[in-house]
């Protein structure tokens, strides 16, 4: 993964920008904290789940996925950067979203009554409604959060079964 220096500019891996070829299983990218990397790395995850010709469904699940994981860096974590990794295996799609910062605590509590309303604070629930696992690990030097989608395995692949993710370290 190459590590981006200029503000607003997405980089792939090899250098490419943007994304990787269809022939690839993996692609990376890191982008500065801003607003617009949260656009700009969901577009990133839904053109390579195009272009991987994997259902409509893994796209929606990765696009919301990489949306409230890369939202959630931009509002908690304090860090200045944020990678994306998304790697595809026979029967699985694995997100990790990965930060530098520190968790910023809310800065008021949550009251569940009066926050039913609230348009924020779903984001990890909403990434445990698409993915049949997600880990979370939080470190002195930041916090990564990855997150298995389930694919249909192709023709002539044996599903697997059971948890896919190896534990973060």
């Amino acid at each position: 993964m190459s590590t981006v220096q200029e503000a607003g500019s997405l980089t792939g891996p090899y250098g490419r920008p943007g994304r990787a070829p269809a022939t690839d299983s993996r692609v990376g990218c890191a982008a500065p904290v801003t607003a617009a990397a949260v656009s700009r790395l969901r577009r990133l995850a839904r053109d390579t789940i195009r272009e991987w010709q994997l259902p409509d469904s893994a796209e929606e699940a990765a696009c919301v996925i990489v949306t409230e994981l890369v939202t959630n860096v931009l509002l908690h974590s304090g860090s200045p950067d944020v990678t994306l990794s998304i790697v595809r295996d026979d029967c699985a799609l694995t997100i990790e979203v990965a930060d530098s910062g520190r968790w910023r605590p809310r800065r008021t509590p949550r009251r569940a009554p009066q926050d039913a309303g609230a348009t924020c604070g779903r984001g990890l629930p909403l990434v445990d409604a698409y993915a049949v696992s997600c880990e979370v690990l939080t470190t002195a030097s930041g916090t990564r959060v990855r997150a298995e989608v389930a694919v249909p395995a192709p023709a002539g692949v044996l599903e697997r079964t059971g948890p896919h993710l190896p534990p973060l370290r």
